[in-house]
């Protein structure tokens, strides 16, 4: 399935922003938060599993796209806003259909996320450790949750500030089997399907 971005959608997302970030260029950017909202649109998940959730902006976009109509669950460390857990988890509630929670966990600490068996994500975004080692960590903890119709969505692939993380990406999905499909959004996203 391909995905293209619906253009801005910042009006959707603009009630849910932190004042402080209501300038910031990567929220209005046309080929960011659209191309999130496009996959939840069209893939219309039962589920989406988020490593990196911060105020939920990245989450919030696709569960705009699917009407609501899914179970979310997130994992965040606060790292970089301490307390943005419970800002995003209310956000996300206020527009959910299912169930929303967000765990407060490195999962640089972690060997396995385990999910019960009822949750099953047909959308999993890895945007947390911007290391090769760390995204790869995190791509691991997620491989053994897709089935045959998740999208792993997997950000900053060409951030300035991170490099190599696009290569690892490819090569993390030569290695297990994945398709790869690379878009040009803000600071790149690979889209890895089975």
């Amino acid at each position: 399935m391909q995905f293209s971005s619906k253009g801005d959608i910042f009006d959707k997302l603009r009630p849910f922003i932190q004042r402080y970030e209501i300038g910031e260029s990567f929220l209005q950017h046309p080929n960011y938060y659209g191309l999130y909202y496009d996959i939840g649109m069209k893939m219309k998940p039962r589920g989406i599993l988020e490593i990196g959730v911060r105020f939920g902006y990245s989450a919030l976009s696709m569960i705009l796209g699917c009407e609501g109509k899914t179970n979310f669950i997130g994992i965040d460390a606060e790292m970089y806003n301490p307390g943005s857990n419970s800002v995003a988890t209310e956000s996300i509630k206020s527009v959910i259909k299912g169930t929303c929670s967000i765990d407060n966990i490195n999962t640089a600490h972690i060997k396995s996320i385990n999910l019960s068996h009822e949750f099953k994500p047909d959308i999993i975004h890895v945007d947390a450790c911007h290391t090769e080692l760390g995204m790869i960590h995190d791509l691991n903890l997620v491989l053994p949750h897709m089935n045959d119709h998740t999208a792993l969505i997997v950000d900053d692939m060409n951030h300035p500030g991170h490099q190599g993380l696009g290569a690892a990406c490819d090569e993390f999905a030569r290695e297990n089997g994945l398709s790869v499909d690379t878009y040009d959004s803000l600071t790149g996203t690979k889209v890895l399907t089975k």
